[in-house]
């Protein structure tokens, strides 16, 4: 009902809280080489300058000899993100999550793909992953957060889902339902734009 989207629209515009990358430092890699090292470094280098495209280039070679590398997979999702390649990011944070020994690190993982999902609209993906990342820690104030507001956006979509359902039963219904969806359609506008600054503002605190 109404409730429900004032709701939404009051949160709509807080930042969608991301992992820092210095987080990264804590995941626990496959044992690792020198030269693999210091590929990570420069990316992480290039990735503070936001230079994400080169940055994925370095954590690539890692991965390209390396592919269990879990410090250098978070850290090539976060490019691959960073330049909204949602999907892709993905199955990066993957292995990070399952590679990692440490609680953190792997939270932090299922954290940042849980924004990937978001990025690409799934929000059933996302709200799993933030699941899991507060399985890993469950004090942490960003993924409960997203959590929440994950599972606000994707009740409100079931509800449009259902809705589009009903349509058929009731001309009139269908008429106000026509005006409904135009005011709608605006607010869905404002808000993929707002969802966009979302992902666009992470890292940069």
């Amino acid at each position: 009902g109404m409730n429900k989207i004032v709701l939404l629209l009051l949160l709509l515009p807080f930042l969608l809280f991301s992992q820092e990358q210095k987080k990264a430092k804590e995941l626990v890699a496959a044992p690792s080489t020198v030269e693999e090292r210091r590929f990570v470094r420069n990316g992480n280098d290039l990735y503070e300058k936001k230079n994400f495209v080169d940055a994925e280039v370095q954590y690539k070679k890692v991965l390209a000899t390396n592919p269990n590398y879990a410090r250098a997979n978070f850290n090539a999702g976060n490019a691959i993100q960073e330049q909204n390649r949602f999907k892709e990011a993905i199955p990066h944070y993957e292995i990070a999550a399952k590679v990692a020994a440490e609680k953190p690190s792997k939270a932090s993982a299922y954290h940042n793909m849980g924004n990937a999902y978001f990025g690409d609209k799934n929000y059933a993906g996302a709200l799993e992953a933030y699941k899991n990342a507060l399985k890993q820690n469950p004090r942490d104030e960003e993924s409960r957060y997203n959590y929440a507001l994950t599972k606000k956006l994707l009740e409100q979509q079931q509800n449009e889902d259902d809705q589009k359902k009903d349509k058929d039963k009731d001309k009139k219904e269908d008429q106000k339902k026509d005006q409904n969806q135009d005011q709608q359609k605006d607010k869905d506008k404002d808000q993929k734009d707002q969802d966009q600054c979302k992902h666009k503002c992470k890292h940069q605190t």
